[in-house]
């Protein structure tokens, strides 16, 4: 058997994934033919025992991963039970620390501490306080999955309160934690803040002072690998650190001694999923030349990953993984290719040829990469960028000066800072170019392409046309240049004509969203519990589903539990998005902003639901209205905005859904009164006041009769949702939903009639 010991780090991987993702009935019969798989070879005589391989090297990934699994549970559980949890602080931020338990095998966790007040310093003491709770996983689709990601690097749990309880002895551990955070403050001292942001990112991985914008703005245009310890810096650094012991070392030495300085430089980072790739790689490329033989990249690669996967199997769920390890497979695959082909032609690279050749060499290759790298891309991101070849193209070269430039200043500035100082300007004016252009790009039109999740018919039509592309010959590169035009048409969301009510879960708060084939509207988005919702929450939805931005906004009214997310997204990309608020409303920081309307009884806006189809969504609404009190009318005291909420109803023109904001009773009650017939064809109702007694009025609920009521609510202290409400909406037909209890709610009206999904299971 050829590369065997590719094929036994191959198996351990499978058998590792079938543990993490498989039923117990898919890990038995894993377990049952590797068995049987290697009991029969046994049984030949002449077959050779390498073919022995892949049978027990997935028979040993399986049985690692329900070791690992299972050592895991009980130490979280054993964790979680305790009180009182005796640990050291090994990294603290502003508004954080990660605490290290001090207890015997325990030591390989670590819990993730959330303080009000000033973080401990590196190397103190501390008893945590529980309880320590496992970390939340995703209630909307879209969101980033916390849970998977902290067990992915590391963390057992989360708590929120601890006492101090001295010093403890210097370590390894705390000595690397305080020269980062030595190197941290020597970095601030160089550059302005967010260029300071920059460079920590580059040099050794300290992201938790990058602005969110700049990291979605590189991460959407394909650059963000330059805002991490990668192969990249790997590379640099290996390649320099090998060509300086080779004054003195021969070959082989000395690339294994710049290795083992790798290594350390890797403990400095924090041995990030990509750094620690790449160094592994380097470490086994330089043994392998070394011991005298010859290195073979596909095997360091594949080793490496089964190393990650028995060290930590649940590191498989971290994006990180499959994006570095997806990279390093196809510029693996890529190299071997253009190897094949110049052994085929008997070509030789000319070293005079001509600059522009190998430019568009150069741009030729970073197409052909982010080609390959499309589904993966487009999988973790939901996104990608036309424009990411031609800026990597640029940014990638710069980095290749940066880098030595950024950590040669900083090292210069421990000795004399005045030279570092002088050093730095030359890193900061890069750092601004690459900022500057990535602004710049950002602007263009479709330089970002929201792709949405794909589906399987995605994948499949799209490796059924890299396969024919990469078949044809040199000569046909016009059809193959349409063939991949056509490969990336395949990643665009695919649409239904079925309407979609989505309640998204935002804690104690609210937020809708209703698509229909292009068709996108937003109704509330705010939480009193929960930060950031808009761009945490709403924006990773949305870019799941394959929408930059919705149609339409509609804001019931400007308390901070439905209007917070929606402010906090207005005030960037979304400035331009029609955007409705009742007319009771005297905000005058929405009344400056051009694309606001206050509407009231009467008013309606149809959104189209597509270039080509005339079909559309209506948005009328029923309540408030401004000028009298006459019986027909619903005007209420401005004292009240819950019950001067916008009540809109949205229909396709076969099912009617009702969005009542936070009225109260009264109001609800006129509605009933005037739209009596209209409210008894609704077939959705998102029930007023997150649930609240006050919304509970029996003449409404007599005349409605929605088949959904969905309550949109979080932990809260004032009894919502109050049981009259619930019992109230059953009565009237409806089956009722929680966001507390499901998550997020989808509401599907078809034409086959009405069903619903939860993301969570309803307890």
């Amino acid at each position: 058997m050829k590369r065997p010991l590719m094929w036994a780090s191959l198996g351990t991987f499978a058998g590792s994934l079938a543990m993490l993702f498989g039923t117990r009935a898919v890990v038995g019969a894993v377990i049952a033919l590797s068995l049987v798989a290697a009991a029969i070879l046994l049984s030949f005589r002449r077959i050779p025992l390498s073919s022995m391989v892949i049978p027990t090297s997935v028979l040993f990934g399986t049985v690692m991963c329900m070791l690992f699994l299972r050592a895991e549970k009980t130490c979280s559980e054993a964790l979680f039970a305790m009180q009182r949890i005796p640990c050291t602080v090994t990294e603290a931020s502003e508004n954080s620390f990660t605490a290290v338990p001090r207890l015997e095998g325990y030591s390989r966790f670590r819990i993730l501490v959330f303080v009000r007040e000033t973080a401990p310093q590196i190397g103190d003491a501390v008893i945590v306080s529980g309880p320590v709770t496992d970390f939340p996983s995703p209630e909307n689709e879209g969101e980033w999955d916390s849970s998977a990601y902290y067990r992915a690097v590391g963390y057992i749990g989360r708590a929120s309160s601890y006492e101090p309880a001295g010093k403890t002895k210097m370590t390894l551990r705390l000595t690397i934690a305080k020269l980062r955070a030595r190197l941290s403050e020597q970095i601030d001292r160089l550059y302005p803040n967010q260029t300071a942001a920059m460079v920590k990112a580059v040099l050794y991985c300290e992201k938790s002072e990058l602005d969110e914008e700049v990291s979605q703005r590189y991460r959407s245009l394909g650059i963000a690998h330059i805002l991490a310890v990668s192969g990249l810096h790997i590379t640099v650094f290996g390649g320099f650190l090998a060509w300086l012991f080779r004054s003195f070392l021969r070959r082989p030495l000395a690339e294994t001694a710049a290795a083992f300085v790798l290594l350390g430089y890797g403990a400095l980072t924090g041995f990030p999923i990509s750094c620690a790739r790449a160094t592994i790689m380097f470490l086994l490329y330089a043994i392998g030349r070394a011991l005298g033989r010859t290195p073979d990249r596909i095997t360091n690669v594949t080793v490496t990953m089964a190393l990650f996967v028995l060290c930590r199997p649940v590191i498989v769920l971290q994006q990180g993984f499959v994006l570095s390890f997806g990279c390093a497979y196809i510029i693996l695959w890529m190299s071997a290719e253009n190897e094949a082909k110049k052994r085929k032609e008997g070509e030789q690279k000319d070293r005079n040829e001509g600059k522009f050749k190998r430019f568009t060499d150069a741009f030729r290759y970073g197409v052909k990469l982010q080609f390959l790298l499309l589904p993966i891309q487009v999988s973790l991101f939901y996104m990608t960028s036309p424009y990411a070849p031609l800026l990597n193209l640029c940014v990638i070269p710069m980095m290749g000066i940066l880098l030595p430039g950024a950590a040669a200043s900083l090292g210069a500035s421990l000795i004399i800072f005045a030279v570092g100082r002088f050093l730095a300007g030359f890193s900061y004016y890069g750092f601004s170019i690459i900022d500057i252009a990535s602004k710049l790009v950002r602007v263009l039109p479709y330089s970002v392409i929201v792709t949405g999740k794909p589906k399987v018919l995605n994948y499949g039509m799209y490796f059924a046309l890299a396969g024919i592309i990469f078949r044809m010959r040199k000569k046909h590169v016009r059809i193959a240049t349409v063939l991949a035009m056509l490969a990336f048409l395949c990643f665009l969301p695919i649409r239904t004509k079925d309407m979609r009510i989505c309640n998204l879960s935002v804690g104690q708060g609210d937020c809708c969203v209703i698509m229909r084939g292009g068709a996108c509207i937003v109704i509330d988005c705010g939480s009193s519990s929960k930060k950031t919702v808009g761009s945490k929450i709403l924006v990773p939805f949305l870019h799941y589903h394959g929408f930059d931005k919705p149609d339409l906004i509609v804001v019931s009214h400007i308390d901070e539990d439905h209007v917070n997310g929606i402010e906090e997204l207005l005030k960037g990309d979304w400035g331009d998005v029609a955007t409705l608020l009742p007319c009771t409303e005297t905000a005058e920081e929405y009344r400056a902003l051009s694309n606001v309307r206050f509407v009231g009884t009467g008013d309606s806006v149809r959104v189209r639901c597509g270039l080509l189809s005339g079909d559309s969504i209506k948005v009328e609404a029923l309540h408030p209205s401004l000028g009298t009190t006459d019986s027909d009318d619903y005007y209420v005291s401005d004292n009240d905005r819950n019950d001067n909420s916008l009540v809109v109803t949205v229909s396709d023109g076969q099912y009617l859904a009702l969005f009542t904001g936070d009225c109260g009773s009264e109001p609800l009650a006129k509605i009933a009164f005037v739209y009596e017939a209209m409210l008894q064809q609704c077939d959705y109702l998102k029930v007023a006041h997150h649930g609240s007694v006050h919304s509970a009025e029996e003449t409404f609920y007599g005349t409605i009769r929605p088949a959904v009521a969905a309550i949109s609510v979080g932990v809260n202290s004032y009894g919502h949702p109050s049981p009259v409400v619930i019992t109230m909406a059953e009565k009237a037909g409806a089956h009722v939903y929680t966001t507390l209890d499901c998550g997020q709610i989808t509401t599907r009206f078809g034409r086959d009639g009405i069903s619903v999904s939860v993301l969570l299971d309803d307890e």
